[in-house]
Formats: C-alpha cells, structure tokens, sequence
C-alpha cells in the first residue's frame, strides 16, 4: 500500500511539477544532496532493502547535474526529484528496519521478564 501511494504522489509531481520550463532552482540539487546525505547517515548504504535506492540517487544526481550542465533544465527537474525520492524511499526503509529491529529487541526483554 505504500508504494502505490509513493507511486502516486510521484506519478502526480511528474505531470504537474515535469511541464515548467523554467530554469532549476539551485536549491534543487542542494535538497536531493541533503535528502542523500541524510539517507547516508541513518545507514541506508548498509541495509540490503535500501542501498539500491542509494545507488540510483546518487547515479541520477550525478545525471541530473549533467543535464543541468547540458541546459536541460526540464529534464534535469525530473531526474532530480527521482533521485530525492530514492534517497528518501532509502531513509525510510532503513528507518522502518531499525524500529522493527529494536521492537523485537523490546519484545524479547518483556519475554524474559515475564519468566
């Protein structure tokens, strides 16, 4: 269910935000480099679920910042957004195996306290 949802919202921000022709903020790599970053920090290169996703981020930012280079500032946008949302999507998985993963630490404890 959520990555129908993260399909959609994405889907959305691809015909809505994709159709500008103006020229991409500064601010959008520096938002995708931050989005990696942060992704990097909570250990998404090392859980298995998410370093795929850190791997196309940072390919599709180093893509994206040639296409801004090229002057394909449309283009660009798209890749960009993907790359964000692939280094979010890693945070997030590694967010949710990190609290499953202190659950069941949580849940061993009350078992042995409860012997």
């Amino acid at each position: 269910m959520k990555r129908i949802v993260l399909l959609g919202a994405l889907t959305t921000g691809f015909v809505f935000g994709g159709c500008a022709s103006n020229p991409v903020p500064p601010a959008k790599v520096t938002d995708t480099q931050a989005s990696i970053s942060a992704a990097e920090a909570v250990g998404a290169t090392n859980n298995p679920r998410a370093a795929l996703h850190m791997k196309l981020a940072k390919e599709q930012l180093a893509q994206g910042e040639q296409l801004l280079r090229d002057g394909d500032d449309d283009e660009a946008r798209l890749v960009l957004e993907r790359a964000r949302i692939d280094a979010e999507l890693a945070m997030a998985l590694t967010r949710e195996e990190q609290a499953q993963h202190q659950a069941r630490a949580s849940m061993e404890k009350v078992r042995q306290v409860g012997r």
